[in-house]
């Protein structure tokens, strides 16, 4: 019985998984049920928190001006010109 058994990972994406019946070794039987999972690639919980903070805050992003951008009553008030300036 061989001290361990490397598998190739590096083609798995996420929620993808290699099973037992995957493994293909020489002169070994696999006494586990043959969908047991012996890897799996999963997202990193981090990555499923910032993923939700940015789904929740659309909207709050959105109302927002880009940055150096004036707000648009400002942006009309510089457009329109004033009484005096137009009498001159």
């Amino acid at each position: 019985m061989p001290d361990h058994i490397d598998v190739d990972c590096s083609e798995l994406d996420f929620h993808h998984s290699v099973k037992v019946e995957d493994l293909k070794v020489e002169n070994l039987e696999f006494v586990d049920p043959k969908k047991a999972s012996i890897a799996v690639v999963e997202v990193p919980r981090s990555a499923k928190l910032a993923e939700e903070a940015t789904a929740e805050t659309p909207a709050a992003g959105a109302a927002a001006p880009a940055a150096g951008a004036a707000p648009a009553a400002d942006a009309k008030k510089a457009e329109a010109p004033k009484k005096d300036e137009k009498k001159k």
